[in-house]
């Protein structure tokens, strides 16, 4: 729970820092997911899952911070993102279904051009293993928030559209349940298109 307090805590000071600064705008963004989970053994032995093409949709409010050069902005969001993962030799297709809250810091680099990085809190609301049309629950007793680091670019246009890439790295684990102990953490590539109000 502890993450959930400290996430919580950050988007709420995000969310009153972005309501009282300047230049406040709304947006709304979609894109692809290319998904992936590290696993770890109990004997510490680490492999990377294939990748899993996903999707994400959402919501985010931005604003320009009240800084002296004018080029840092508050962002926070909500996003719907189906991500997990494909086994190595690609039999089973892991499903892992968030609905995503995002706090970031974006600095304009250069004209319309910015860097961005970031907390997510993420809450599973499905998350199924497939095995030749056999599907089964991956996390039945575990965790069911993921908490990860957001690293991204983004590029706007003067019409209101923007594209951004971003690298989202899970630092928090889920349990699996069975007859060993497995760990898994997420890794998630985006590219994505939005627009800003």
């Amino acid at each position: 729970m502890k993450k959930v307090f400290l996430t919580t805590m950050i988007a709420v000071l995000t969310a009153t820092t972005i309501v009282n600064a300047q230049n406040i705008k709304y947006g709304v963004r979609t894109g692809l997911n290319f998904a992936k989970v590290k696993v770890t053994s109990d004997s510490d032995v680490t492999i990377s899952s294939k990748r899993r093409t996903g999707f994400y949709v959402g919501g985010f409010l931005e604003s320009k911070m009240n800084t002296t050069n004018g080029k840092l902005y508050g962002e926070i969001g909500l996003n719907y993102s189906s991500e997990g993962g494909k086994s190595i030799d690609r039999t089973t297709k892991m499903i892992v279904d968030f609905i995503k809250l995002n706090t970031s810091l974006k600095y304009e680099v250069y004209k319309n051009a910015f860097i961005k990085g970031g907390l997510y809190l993420g809450y599973v609301v499905s998350s199924v293993s497939e095995t030749d049309n056999i599907s089964q629950d991956m996390f039945p007793n575990s965790n069911i928030f993921d908490l990860g680091v957001p690293l991204g670019i983004e590029y706007n246009l003067n019409n209101g559209m923007f594209f951004n890439l971003n690298y989202n790295i899970g630092i928090t684990t889920f349990d699996l349940e069975d007859e060993f102990t497995e760990t898994v953490k997420n890794r998630v590539l985006q590219l994505g298109i939005g627009y800003k109000f």
